[in-house]
């Protein structure tokens, strides 16, 4: 009786030993991930309009709306992102975002990370 006990007292802790572990390991993970997509989405999204000039950005919202749908692609997790613009100036080529997802832990609680991008067109570097 005693030994089926202890196996049990085991079982249960190894098990919330896990579920920690895995909520741990997956906030790393899509904080992770959040950050650097975003930073390549946001540098990406700025050289298409200033140095490559792939197609016509003719005001703001199709500058981020390009944003929008570059980091929708990057991203693939399950989870709800919002996108805030904090600054977005198509002729000087500056663009600033924050980005939070929120998601559900392995244990049903909810999480969030957030992580901020600001990108400035170097002109310099458009010759090179």
């Amino acid at each position: 009786m005693k030994n089926t006990v202890t196996i049990i007292v085991v079982i249960l802790l190894g098990a919330v030993f896990l579920v920690s572990m895995m909520t741990i390991d997956g906030r790393s993970n899509r904080e992770q991930e959040l950050t650097e997509n975003l930073s390549s989405c946001v540098e990406e999204c700025v050289n298409t309009l200033m140095a490559e000039k792939q197609y016509d950005i003719t005001d703001r919202n199709e500058f981020l709306a390009d944003l929008v749908e570059n980091l929708s692609v990057l991203l693939d997790s399950k989870s709800d992102i919002t996108v805030e613009v904090e600054e977005a100036d198509v002729q000087r080529g500056i663009l600033s975002v924050r980005v939070a997802a929120e998601y559900i832990h392995p244990n049903g609680q909810p999480g969030t990370v957030s992580t901020e991008r600001m990108v400035v067109f170097n002109k310099q570097q458009k010759g090179e």
